[in-house]
């Protein structure tokens, strides 16, 4: 019984203490302070406090598992791994004593210290080796990100030398464009000028020939009713034109009348262009015979029109020949047919 009791308190003394002065096992540097033996335990949440002995004691006094920081009896509790060589790490307290490595130097597995091996070493050696590896791959990306930098100040200043140089020609364009746009409106201006000026030209000279024409024709229907040919034309000589009754209604046209519109009792041929011509120029008819020019004109219009059929042929307007053949066939077969009918009723006619 006794041998029983001092192998419990070995175990109990070798649970509660790392083997490091004294450390508590299961608690970090940190905590370490929080923990003096000298004194008695106060739970972290202030619920109980009792005497130190019962610090890691396999039995949860403490409902947050202050009280037993390298043992598994608190299902809340943690437990600290020192991993020297390599990072500290915190693991549940439920993984303390399970049969499983968790930390790297095994003291997690305190009950059994054949069971795990200090790996912490080869950890931290591939930790290493991981952490060049970044450093390299960073110091890489370092290189890249400074050509990229270096590139992209390069292509930037190229862009803001072809910017400015296109702005420059852009200035040069406007102002080009501002100089033919004044040319061009100097030139439309010019020429809408001397379109009108084309077009008043143009139109005086219609109105000139017109008015010529008009001249003209007065003569000739003033040389038309001076039947006596001495250049003078009185009432008499136009009445001739009953065309120019200025009254429909009684069918004659008398000397006094004709008077009334000559304005005199005699006239010339400036007068009667100026005066008389203007108002009977819409009604006078002509009696004469059109000039030998346009009367051949005329007739070759006429000419045209009666020779419309030949020239339809000759563009291809044909009559298919074995149509026509055909069409003659048929009317001779009906001539007989009507022969043939008449004399066969001439017989049936007599008494």
């Amino acid at each position: 019984m006794v041998c029983v009791m001092v192998i419990s308190v070995l175990v109990l003394v070798h649970a509660a203490y790392a083997g490091d002065g004294l450390r508590i096992r299961g608690v970090s540097l940190t905590k370490n302070s929080l923990y003096n033996p000298d004194r008695d335990f106060t739970c972290f949440d202030g619920s109980k406090s009792f005497q130190f002995s019962l610090v890691n004691d396999d039995y949860c006094d403490c409902t947050d598992g202050s009280d037993e920081p390298g043992t598994s009896a608190c299902p809340n509790g943690s437990f600290h791994c020192p991993n020297p060589g390599y990072r500290p790490a915190n693991i549940p307290s439920s993984r303390v004593n399970d049969g499983v490595c968790d930390c790297c130097d095994g003291s997690d597995e305190w009950k059994n210290t054949q069971k795990c091996q200090n790996t912490c070493n080869e950890l931290w050696i591939a930790e290493k080796q991981r952490l060049a590896e970044e450093n390299e791959a960073a110091n890489i990306g370092i290189k890249l990100k400074e050509e990229f930098s270096k590139t992209g100040l390069s292509k930037k200043a190229e862009r803001q030398a072809k910017v400015a140089e296109l702005e420059t020609k852009l200035e040069e364009l406007s102002a080009k464009e501002e100089d033919l746009k004044i040319s061009k409106e100097e030139i439309e201006s010019r020429e809408a000028t001397a379109l009108e000026e084309h077009r008043r030209v143009k139109e005086e000279q219609r109105l000139k020939e017109a008015h010529e024409d008009n001249l003209k024709r007065g003569a000739e229907a003033f040389s038309e009713m001076d039947s006596d040919k001495d250049a003078i034309l009185v009432p008499a000589e136009l009445v001739l034109h009953s065309e120019l009754d200025p009254d429909t209604s009684d069918s004659e046209f008398t000397a006094a009348e004709a008077e009334v519109m000559l304005q005199a009792d005699s006239v010339d041929l400036n007068y009667f262009l100026t005066n008389v011509w203007p108002m009977i120029n819409s009604t006078f008819q002509t009696t004469l015979a059109p000039p030998v020019e346009q009367q051949e004109q005329e007739n070759q219009e006429v000419k045209t029109e009666e020779d419309l059929g030949e020239d339809d042929i000759l563009r291809g307007e044909v009559v298919d020949e074995e149509d026509y053949y055909e069409d003659e066939e048929e009317t001779d077969q009906e001539d007989h047919q009507e022969e043939e009918e008449a004399e066969e009723e001439g017989p049936s006619s007599g008494p």
